[in-house]
């Protein structure tokens, strides 16, 4: 080691190197004590610093301050000698008390810094169940995504249903409309061809009146004839009674048939209606399970994460735990198990001497009590060496045992408590009759001693294996203790390197504490990001609760749609019932316009008949004309009322036909607007189907029935065959077309109905269409809210992987860390262990004691890093071996310009030291003089002298120069106002 004082102009070492792995915030802040060298290793470790020496222009105000005492003190340092020569005792005691003092400053720096590391692990613990919470609301906004989801689909589903429905209803309309134009053609043929036949008719009775006379009389005798009647003639009341009656016959058959198709369809629809219901309540209920399912795996996620968190946190403590200290070698426990064994049979001898007896008092050491129980168990059920002692039976499960154990060690310890009261007791029988429980009681412990003879032989045996073992341990130990002397004697030669490796941990604890200074400032940054996100995640809470009271609202509408539905249902089911009954009176009316056409055709015929009778009896009925002229004459007036009252009910008819088109076309319209909101009556359409085919069966036989009546009339027609028969077919056939009219007029009545409540259910539907736009209106706003919650989560995402990387940076930090600050203090030890032995005669016991009360006590606490306070009590340990290694006569001189400012810091508790040190140092004080000066003033002049080599290494370098400041601050004991101040500068 070189024993030279290190100038200001002395240059970098260029070997000193940093290692790769080496990081740093701050410089330590141990503090040299006068007569201390700064190695040259040392120095070079310096040199890794070099990056921030063009920070220090900032600080060079300060150093400017300092300037004249650091000349004084290159002056005064240039004669001085390390501190390890000083030969004063008490001077010495008083530098290692200093040393003590700064040691248990430094563990409770050590605590302040373990609490700092407390308070950020449970900040990162908020951080965690903050980042929970963040998750949580992650998994119930993906769950409402789902649900939202869900219902776009199933809306598109129902909208599908409507649209084919709407479909399928455009097509049952435009078949209905063809119906209706080809039945309204085939009304307006056949009453053209009514009104041409009448006109004919009438033309014609009117030209051959006269040639029909005699005719018309033979007709009405035997009219009278064969019907009774008074005057010739067949009574139209009583025709039209007839016909009356059929009518309201047809009229009961079709009522009665309409009613039961329309209790028919509606029990279909309340079926129907009862299945739709239980389906949606199937769906809810499904619907319902898969939200519970949901979040029951969303919370099983969730107790897996924290259930791994958990684990991770336990592990990071396990891996935080201290070292464990080094209490028991191997050798010292060989020692302590041999000393017990030798101490328990050497009382055991001293307390028996007969061979047989003496193993019972030799009981097996504490250490191993429980093996030789066990097994003294199993050697006391082998052997019987006394013909009274009976073996035990081994023990068949852990009770058996346990018992056996306890009774074997009540016997020791009676044999133990006994054994010097036994010999007496033999001796002194004589007149003493022993009675029977103490000849039971001696019997039964001659067994058990016997026994406990065995267990002891074969302990004895067990003894002498571990004598043996003992042997082989005291042999590894001797050759321990060789190789640890070979170990010292190279940790001797080895003194160097660690100080070089102090210095490469100092490097390292400022690595660190700039890493710790970067891990604040992203735990900083990670809780503004967690208060933005607390924010969002309120914000977002907030929208979710919108979105919820918005939900309900929609599912409260589409009830209400519902409901509208199933009445539009009811409505639309109602309106196929009457278009059914209209369809029916319109094949009805084809069938009496039908029959009309015949009664015309036979009549036609009639006439045609009767025309070649009259121009066969033309000549005998001319008398008979002239009477019947006048006759024809008033049957004229009636003909041409009866024909104007049909064009009145042509004219009737044609505006009857306008409104029905018009009504065609606004119905058609409007049976195209509601089947596009009648989908939902999709399943009702095979029903419908089947109702429409019940109701065709139902107008078929009805229309059979009026076959029937038909064909009665025809015969009632055909027995009336008189010579009136055709003047009162034609009145009949007149009637029946008055009768067609006053049908058309009902139908159109009807049809204004049916109109009318069209025009309702087209109200009712753009009521549903009004609440299909706000249910869209509401999904769009559902679909802005999602995009939110997409925004929220793409935020979430991004503080998480943030908070990752911190921690992934944090617990790679604390790994190096952890490593670093475990090789400093086995470093520490050893050099501890090392320097012991190595102390000068003359003052070795109190350096030793000195330096091994300055060693700082491993801390009960975890460090997750190097802090400076571990490495400052590092430097002084290594400051005071330093001490008890070297010896040298040189004094020690403290400069004049900083003892009297550090006599005013340092107190009186030092002046008995400074004294001492200024009588030593009496062969220097030319150069410079102490005054009166004390440790503390030592103490300011190595700072000095390290700030010297500290700035002459950073002064240059900008980069370097603000990790300067916390050095500055601890050397030179700058005032807060200073410190802030250098801060300010070097921004």
């Amino acid at each position: 080691m070189s024993s030279d004082p290190v100038v200001a102009e002395d240059p970098a070492g260029s070997n000193g190197v940093p290692e790769p792995g080496d990081g740093s915030s701050k410089l330590t802040s141990d503090v040299l004590q006068p007569g201390d060298v700064i190695s040259e290793a040392l120095l070079q470790r310096l040199s890794k610093l070099e990056k921030y020496e063009h920070k220090l222009a900032e600080v060079a105000r300060v150093y400017r301050n300092l300037n004249a005492a650091r000349k004084s003190i290159e002056a005064v340092l240039k004669k001085l000698t390390p501190v390890q020569s000083i030969a004063d005792v008490d001077e010495l005691e008083a530098h290692l008390s200093n040393l003590n003092g700064k040691t248990l400053h430094a563990g409770e720096q050590i605590g302040a810094l373990t609490e700092l590391d407390k308070s950020n692990r449970a900040k990162i613990g908020d951080l965690e169940s903050q980042l929970h919470t963040l998750k949580s609301a992650e998994a119930e906004r993906a769950t409402l995504a789902r649900e939202l989801d869900r219902l776009t689909k199933e809306r598109k589903v129902v909208e599908g249903q409507l649209e084919r429905t709407s479909q399928k209803l455009r097509l049952d309309v435009k078949a209905l409309e063809a119906d209706k134009t080809r039945l309204e053609a085939m009304q307006t043929d056949v009453g053209a061809l009514a009104a041409h036949l009448t006109t004919a008719l009438l033309a014609e009775n009117l030209g051959t009146a006269d040639d029909c006379t005699p005719a018309l009389r033979e007709l009405q005798l035997a009219l009278v004839a064969k019907c009774g009647a008074p005057e010739g003639l067949v009574p139209v009341a009583e025709v039209e009674s007839a016909t009356t009656r059929l009518q309201e016959a047809h009229a009961r058959e079709t009522a009665i048939e309409i009613e039961s198709a329309t209790a028919r369809l509606q029990e279909t629809h309340a079926q129907e209606t009862a299945q739709l219901k239980d389906i949606l309540r199937k769906e809810l209920a499904d619907s319902e399970d898969r939200i519970t399912a949901t979040k029951q795996e969303s919370d099983g996620v969730i107790a897996e994460l924290r259930q791994q968190l958990e684990a991770k946190l336990s592990v990071s403590q396990a891996n935080c735990a201290p070292a464990v200290k080094d209490s028991l070698t191997a050798e010292r426990v060989s020692d302590i198990v041999a000393a017990a064994l030798d101490r328990k049979l050497a009382l055991a001898a001293n307390a028996e001497p007969e061979p047989e007896a003496s193993p019972a008092v030799a009981a097996p050491s504490s250490k191993k009590k429980g093996k030789n129980k066990r097994k003294t168990t199993g050697a006391s059920t082998s052997a019987a060496p006394s013909p009274v002692a009976m073996p035990a039976k081994p023990a068949s499960d852990a009770d058996t045992v346990q018992a056996t154990s306890h009774e074997i060690s009540t016997l020791i310890a009676l044999i133990e408590g006994g054994c010097t009261v036994a010999a007496p007791a033999a001796d002194s029988r004589g007149p003493a009759v022993p009675d029977a429980e103490s000849i039971a009681r001696v019997e039964y412990l001659s067994r058990r001693l016997d026994e406990a003879q065995e267990a002891l032989a074969h302990a004895q045996s067990q003894r002498a294996e571990a004598q043996k073992g003992l042997e082989q341990a005291l042999a590894d130990r001797d050759e321990t203790q060789s190789k640890h002397k070979e170990r010292v004697d190279r940790l001797q030669a080895e003194i160097e390197d660690l100080r070089s490796q102090l210095a490469k941990a100092e490097g390292k604890l400022a690595e660190g504490e700039a890493k710790l200074t970067e891990t604040e400032g992203h735990l900083s940054e990670i809780k503004a990001a967690l208060d933005g996100s607390e924010a969002k995640l309120a914000e977002t809470t907030k929208i979710l609760a919108d979105s919820e009271a918005k939900h309900s609202d929609v599912n409260r509408k589409l009830a209400e749609t519902d409901q509208k539905f199933a009445m539009l249902k009811a409505n639309l089911a109602e309106t196929d019932q009457k278009n059914a009954v209209l369809k029916a009176n319109l094949v009805e009316t084809d069938r009496k316009l039908a029959e009309a056409k015949a009664a015309l055709t036979t009549t036609k015929t009639s006439l045609t008949e009767t025309e070649q009778k009259l121009s066969a009896t033309r000549a005998s009925l001319a008398e008979a004309g002239r009477r019947e002229r006048q006759a024809a004459e008033g049957a004229a007036g009636e003909m041409a009322a009866a024909q104007a009252v049909k064009v009145r009910l042509e004219e009737h008819v044609r505006a009857v036909d306008a409104d029905l088109a018009n009504s065609r076309a606004q119905f058609a319209e409007k049976s195209r607007e509601a089947a596009q909101t009648a989908a939902q009556l999709h399943e009702a359409q095979y029903a419908l189907e089947r109702e429409r085919r019940a109701a065709r069966g139902a107008a078929d036989a009805a229309a059979a029935a009026a076959a029937l009546a038909a064909q009665q009339l025809a015969a009632a027609q055909e027995a009336a065959q008189t010579q009136r028969a055709h003047d009162a077919a034609e009145m009949d056939a007149l009637r029946r077309a008055v009768g067609d009219l006053d049908q058309h007029e009902q139908h159109a009545s009807r049809a204004a109905r049916l109109e009318t409540r069209l025009a309702e259910r087209q109200a009712e539907l753009d009521a549903v269409r009004a609440g299909l736009q706000r249910a869209e209106e509401a999904s769009a706003t559902l679909r802005a809210e999602v995009d939110r919650l997409h925004d929220v989560e793409r935020d979430c995402s991004t503080a998480r992987g943030d908070l990752a990387r911190v921690a992934e940076e944090r617990a790679l930090s604390e790994q190096r860390w952890r490593r670093v600050h475990r090789d400093l203090k086995e470093e520490l030890r050893r050099l501890h262990r090392e320097r012991q032995p190595a102390a000068p005669a003359n003052g070795g016991t109190i350096a030793t004691t000195a330096a091994s009360a300055s060693l700082p006590e491993p801390a009960d606490v975890r460090s997750n890093s190097l802090t400076i306070a571990s490495v400052s009590s590092l430097l002084r340990a290594a400051t005071a071996g330093s001490a008890a290694l070297n010896n040298s006569n040189a004094a020690v001189i403290a400069p004049a310009a900083t003892a009297a400012t550090e006599y005013n810091d340092s107190g009186p508790g030092h002046k008995r030291a400074a004294s001492s040190a200024a009588a030593s140092s009496a062969s220097s004080s030319d150069a410079f003089s102490l005054g009166d000066g004390s440790s503390g003033a030592r103490s300011d002049s190595v700072n000095v002298e390290y700030l010297r080599n500290v700035l002459f290494r950073f002064f240059n370098d900008k980069e370097r120069r603000a990790q300067l400041v916390p050095v500055l601050s601890t050397l030179l004991k700058c005032k807060s106002d200073e410190i802030r101040h250098i801060q300010l500068m070097l921004q």
